[in-house]
């Protein structure tokens, strides 16, 4: 009896994180692809930046994602990693949602 409430609350919790991170997913792609959202004033800033000025942010992005890949394989940290993600969009969610009840 006790091991099934156990396993329904850890459901019930599990659930709510699934939703939250589903709110912060939503959200996000929400802000970004909105009328007036991120990517309109990003495509806008790299209009104003000019192609040389882009060029150069896409190869040092680049580069900078590369070498954090590189950083997190010697570590061995990619489940870690994934837990992390899996947070940080929990934490949108929980963001979105209080953006949206308040």
């Amino acid at each position: 009896m006790a091991g099934s409430r156990k396993s329904l609350v850890h459901l019930i919790i599990d659930f709510a994180l699934f939703c939250l991170m589903l709110i912060g997913v939503g959200g996000t792609v929400f802000k970004v692809l909105m009328p007036d959202g991120l990517l309109k004033a990003w495509m806008h800033e790299i209009w104003v930046l000019g192609v040389g000025r882009t060029l150069v942010i896409a190869v040092v992005t680049a580069i900078a994602f590369f070498l954090a890949k590189r950083f997190l394989d010697a570590f061995d940290a990619k489940a870690s990693l994934g837990n992390l993600i899996m947070y940080i969009w929990i934490a949108l969610g929980l963001y979105y949602l209080y953006e949206m009840l308040v």
